[in-house]
């Protein structure tokens, strides 16, 4: 992959006037994930210095932005296991009748 290519994956595009959407390619380098995930977030502190928020703001909104990211994924990988502990139960308690 070319640097022209890999600059590209740090571009995001506008759907809305809050809302961003990135790239994502598998270019078989873990090391680089960690860099683009770094370069969007400074491409998105520069789009929302574009919409008009203060530039004081930005680090605030960038970092609850990915606290509330990473608060979603622990809520779904929670429930994910609550689940799989409720069928374990329900299970046991199926072969425990029988």
């Amino acid at each position: 992959m070319n640097p022209t290519e890999l600059l590209g994956l740090l571009s995001l595009e506008r759907l809305d006037s809050n809302l961003f959407c990135g790239q994502n390619q598998d270019i078989g380098a873990v090391a680089v994930f960690g860099a683009q995930v770094l370069g969007q977030a400074l491409v998105a502190a520069g789009a929302l210095s574009e919409i008009g928020l203060p530039q004081q703001a930005i680090p605030p909104a960038l970092v609850f932005f990915n606290v509330g990211v990473e608060l979603g994924q622990l809520l779904f990988v929670a429930t994910v296991l609550l689940l799989f502990w409720i069928l374990r139960v329900k299970q046991s308690a199926l072969y425990e009748r029988a």
